[in-house]
């Protein structure tokens, strides 16, 4: 389901768009891609993207582009539920788009052996370098402890 939304996110021109607007409205230096993705990611963990937990018993996905619709309309808090893997979908989609190679983990944050948490690495001076998107205030290159990891590069 991952690698489905994220193929689909990368094909989309309008999300492209959006992202453009959103760098170009900045003033972001897109050659500096570390400034870039922090930038970025300051964005989609703060106040814009509130997290918010999927109903209970019910696991909900939002795409990336609806994500952002629902953004430029004014109704991310209308959602059900936005948590880390939607967050970490669009955190790589909106990378994708900006020029940075990423990838979203799902990872076991308290070894139990299963997935528990979602998250996006973006490829920065040729290392993978952490985007946490659901712990408000945590800078990028944050990453909480991890056991176990399975990554999807977009």
């Amino acid at each position: 389901v991952v690698a489905k939304f994220l193929d689909r996110a990368r094909r989309d021109a309008g999300l492209r768009g959006y992202v453009h607007e959103i760098i170009r409205q900045n003033g972001l230096d897109t050659r500096n891609q570390r400034s870039l993705a922090a930038s970025l990611h300051g964005w989609v963990n703060g106040p814009d993207f509130p997290v918010k937990a999927d109903p209970k018993g019910f696991e909900s996905i939002v795409s990336p582009e609806e994500l952002m619709i629902r953004y430029l309309n004014g109704s991310v808090a209308e959602l059900a539920g936005l948590d880390c893997d939607d967050k970490a979908l669009f955190m790589s989609a909106v990378y994708y788009h900006a020029g940075i190679t990423s990838q979203v983990c799902l990872m076991d944050t308290d070894g139990d052996g299963s997935m528990d948490h979602a998250g996006t690495y973006a490829q920065i001076d040729g290392k993978w370098v952490f985007a946490e998107t659901v712990v408000p205030g945590r800078e990028f290159g944050w990453k909480p402890r991890s056991y176990g990891e399975d990554c999807i590069v977009s």
